[in-house]
Order: structure tokens, then C-alpha cells, then sequence
């Protein structure tokens, strides 16, 4: 009796868990934007705050350039076209990585589960982990791989209160995204593992020469 209860237990987590991940997630994050404002010509006149005090630019207006995704393809998940969300060969090697040098020295993680992680924050850990490889196996049956990215480009942290890759680009560049050379689109792929590196407040960096501007109201102004 007791075995057949345990069978029960467990078709039952697995048929919930099967449910679950055929559910679409919804919003992966708040919709909580910067607001834009453009000249007739396209260009950016000013960009407020989000409610949370960072300058993040909404999905819509951005387009991905194809260096920039290429760069963070190359720097952060080589087979992110070709597996399912997670990447069992990149985390085998991350834990072989880490057992050899007695701590934690690769991550592992793909693009999606990071997406993962940004709309939930927590502390590093293996269960930690765990949650955000199941999080992406979801992202990646209702998402397309370019929604992925987006979401991904949208929500990074580029140094400061700055989010985004294309809000990045404006304030410290001076252009739209899609304008990045190939340099500046491989400083934004790695940039978020140390974006404290262009914290706009404390040490502005050369790059940033003849970018936008911070206005005292709270904006961005071309």
C-alpha cells in the first residue's frame, strides 16, 4: 500500500510538473519601462525613469543588431540556437570546473536561464539553479529564441541605474544600438558580469564621450 501511495506521489508531481510547463508564463517581467519621447526624425529627445529608478528601455523599441547578438552568442552561450534552454554539456563543465578547484569558478548558466534569474533574483546556489534551468525549459517552449534575446537585452544591467543594451547604447555612445561597431557591441556582451565597470554615477568611462546626457530632472536628453 505504502508503494503504491509513493507511485501515486510521484505521478502526480510528474503530471503537475508537465502542466506546469505547458502553461505560457505570462509576463516574464513587470512592465515597468522608461517612458520615450522622439523628434519626427526618429531621434531621441528624452527618456524618464522607470518606477523603479533605472533608465530601462521598453522591448518594443528596441532591435537587436546582429554583431551584438553575435558577440554575446560567442561570449555567453555558444550553442543557445541548439539547445532546449539549458545546456547539459556547459554545466557538466562548470561542475567539473568548480569540483577541481574546490569553488565556484564557471556558472554555466544559458541566456534563457539568466532571463530566468533577472525576473527573479536570488542567491546562487545549486537549488537556486535548479529552478532557473526548470524557468528556461518553459521560457523556451513558449518563447522564440529572438523573444529570449530581447528579453535578455532589455532587462541586463549596463553599469549604474542603466538597463539594457539599447539604453546603453544611447547613453554611452550616443546611438541607437543598431549603429554599435564591433568592439562596442563585444564591451556590452560581457559587460553585465562586471557592470559596476561603467557606473555612469561614479566613474564615467572614455567610451562614454559624446554620448547622452543625464538632465537633473530625472531624463536622458539627446
Amino acid at each position: 500500500m505504502k508503494r503504491k501511495c509513493r507511485y501515486f506521489i510521484l505521478a502526480a508531481a510528474a503530471a503537475a510538473a508537465v502542466i506546469w510547463l505547458a502553461v505560457p508564463p505570462g509576463s516574464v517581467f513587470p512592465d515597468d519601462y522608461s517612458t520615450l519621447v522622439f523628434d519626427t526624425q526618429g531621434k531621441l529627445l528624452r527618456a524618464t525613469l522607470a518606477k523603479d529608478a533605472q533608465y530601462r528601455f521598453p522591448i518594443e523599441s528596441q532591435e537587436l543588431p546582429d554583431k551584438y547578438v553575435t558577440a554575446l552568442v560567442a561570449s555567453e552561450d555558444k550553442r543557445f540556437f541548439s539547445h532546449p534552454g539549458v545546456d547539459p554539456l556547459a554545466l557538466a563543465g562548470a561542475a567539473v570546473t568548480n569540483i577541481r578547484r574546490g569553488e565556484r569558478i564557471r556558472g554555466g548558466s544559458t541566456i534563457t536561464m539568466q532571463v530566468a534569474r533577472l525576473a527573479e533574483p536570488k542567491s546562487r546556489t545549486y537549488l537556486s539553479k535548479l529552478i532557473e534551468s526548470v524557468k528556461a525549459l518553459r521560457l523556451s517552449l513558449h518563447c522564440s529564441k529572438k523573444e529570449i534575446l530581447g528579453l535578455y537585452a532589455s532587462h541586463v544591467p549596463m553599469g549604474g541605474n542603466i538597463v539594457g543594451v539599447e539604453t546603453a547604447s544611447r547613453v554611452y555612445y550616443g546611438k541607437p544600438a543598431e549603429e554599435l561597431t564591433w568592439a562596442e557591441a563585444a564591451l556590452f556582451a560581457v559587460l553585465p558580469n562586471a557592470p559596476s565597470m561603467m557606473n555612469v554615477e561614479r566613474r564615467r568611462p572614455r567610451s562614454s564621450q559624446g554620448g547622452t546626457r543625464f538632465s537633473q530632472n530625472s531624463s536622458i536628453r539627446a
